[in-house]
């Protein structure tokens, strides 16, 4: 009996340690870096995460509603989007690995806030939180360009067609592509 848990008590501890619950210290948003969020926009949640962990492990519930996150990217912070179908007010984010629940962050939601998404980010390392590369929210649609930014160095011309994403509006009901008027 001594011998069967001498050899097998690194794994039961390490098997402990994977379902324990994260704990969350704040969020905010991952184009504009703030905390101002609606259904549907993207988060950079900060925190004590297990890591390395599939993102299929994770979930965030907001207001009751339960999805999967986008990333979990180091194990101090993860990436997620308010659920499309959240309703506005005041409420709690909880972030849940392999169903243990974290602490309850007590945040408001908007009907609607929106924001151009068109930051990237990157995690230097497990143990840093992200760095963040220049705000770029336009790409070019259409060219030799098409998909990369708008910038200074190469600007949207007259008549180009240009486009961006915007976070922070979904209702949980699919949105119609615009499309553009004819000249």
């Amino acid at each position: 009996m001594y011998r069967f848990l001498r050899l097998f008590a690194p794994l039961l501890c390490a098997c402990g340690a994977f379902a324990q619950a994260p704990s969350i210290t704040g969020f905010y948003t991952a184009a504009l870096i703030d905390q101002s969020i609606g259904p549907g926009t993207p988060l950079i949640v900060l925190g004590n995460f297990t890591f390395p962990a599939a993102g299929r492990d994770y979930t965030i519930t907001v207001g009751g509603v339960i999805t999967g996150i986008n990333v979990a990217a180091s194990n101090l912070f993860i990436t997620a989007t308010v659920p499309p179908t959240v309703s506005p007010g005041d409420t709690t984010l909880v972030i849940s690995h392999l169903g243990a629940a974290s602490n309850a962050l007590p945040i408001h939601v908007a009907p609607l806030a929106p924001e151009f998404s068109g930051r990237s980010y990157t995690a230097g390392s497990v143990n840093l939180v992200p760095t963040y590369g220049p705000y770029l929210p336009f790409t070019h649609a259409t060219g030799s360009n098409a998909g990369k930014p708008v910038t200074p160095v190469s600007p949207a011309v007259a008549g180009e067609f240009i486009q961006s994403r915007v976070d922070g509006i979904l209702t949980g009901r699919e949105i119609e592509k615009g499309v553009p008027r004819a000249r």
